[in-house]
């Protein structure tokens, strides 16, 4: 990525509905020129319910581009805010900027030949859910699949190794681990 970029998102005072709007707006131009950000909460002091529904709309956008987050330093008031209103699996919430950088940049070290590697594996995105599985289609044969997950699958009938994500989230580096 050319002009790719790491940013710290200092949350200060009362993070209401319009900081929120414009932390969204600049955060939808700086997304595509983005690796990995921080939000950090250390002098953040409340957090709307408004202000959570942008701040949701902005990790969404984010991940969209591939972008790694995570969150530092907020007060153990507002933690529980943010677990209880954002999906936990798009938390990765840290005491400190420290930690949440070291952890941004342990997933940030793939080489290149590791992101060619998982562009080649076919992604399967598309499923009808029933009876607590996914129904989808093998990319390769066209072979009927009932699948548990997310993850990384082989095909029985021809083998083919694929990426099933059902949620469509965008996706780098997780498909690695097939070989």
């Amino acid at each position: 990525m050319v002009n790719s970029k790491n940013l710290i998102v200092n949350l200060v005072g009362n993070f209401s509905l319009k900081e929120s709007e414009e932390t969204y707006t600049k955060l939808q131009n700086f997304a595509p020129n983005l690796k990995a950000l921080i939000f950090d909460g250390l002098n953040l002091k409340s957090i709307s319910l408004d202000s959570l529904e942008n701040l949701k709309k902005s990790i969404f956008v984010l991940r969209e581009y591939g972008v790694e987050i995570a969150f530092a330093s907020f007060s153990i008031e507002l933690e529980p805010i943010l677990q209880s209103n954002i999906d936990k699996s798009l938390l990765n919430i840290f005491i400190s900027k420290e930690e949440a950088k070291e952890f941004l940049q342990n997933k940030l070290q793939i080489t290149e030949d590791e992101v060619e590697a998982v562009d080649i594996i076919p992604e399967i995105k598309s499923a009808t859910f029933k009876e607590n599985a996914y129904y989808t289609f093998c990319p390769n044969c066209n072979s009927k699949l009932r699948l548990k997950a997310k993850g990384n699958y082989k095909c029985p009938s021809c083998q083919t190794k694929f990426y099933f994500n059902p949620s469509n989230e965008v996706v780098k580096y997780e498909k690695i681990s097939l070989e």
